[in-house]
């Protein structure tokens, strides 16, 4: 007799795997996949992403990066981060006896939502911190409307 024990979590990748193979052969398949931004880069920075009066701000941690490392663009209503932090390994002699920070290629990648201005986007790097303003289309702002009682 043969005791085989249930695993719920290889279930649930089988059923992962599954419904990944019917979407992927949908005509309704995007270009862009977050399958096939994770399979182009190694690794993926941090994000918050929050409201600050009438703009949304991101924030992306990139410690040890230089602003010439890292490329914003807007595309077809996705705002794409990329860049590449390089590996000090085998530098100048160096023999690393640790290594847990991140390197190679990075990128992220986020659907702007309609109410969001792609020519109103303003980046700032300090301090190992890119931080993009992304403002709001006009019509997207709320008004104040003033009712007359009389």
């Amino acid at each position: 007799m043969v005791i085989e024990r249930w695993d719920p979590f290889r279930e649930l990748s089988d059923l992962q795997h599954e419904v990944n193979r019917v979407f992927n052969g949908s005509p309704l398949r995007r270009r862009y996949t977050p399958e096939a931004e994770v399979e182009a880069c190694q690794w993926a920075p941090l994000v918050d992403i929050f409201e600050q009066g009438d703009r949304v701000l991101l924030r992306v941690e990139l410690p040890g990066l230089e602003r010439e490392d890292i490329a914003v663009d807007v595309e077809n209503g996705l705002l794409s981060i990329r860049g590449e932090k390089k590996s000090l390994a085998g530098q100048d002699g160096t023999t690393f006896h640790r290594v847990e920070s991140r390197y190679g290629r990075f990128c992220r990648t986020f659907t702007l939502p309609d109410s969001l201005d792609p020519e109103k986007i303003e980046a700032a790097y300090k301090n190992g911190v890119l931080t993009l303003s992304l403002g709001r289309k006009q019509e997207a702002l709320p008004k104040k409307v003033d009712v007359k009682i009389g």
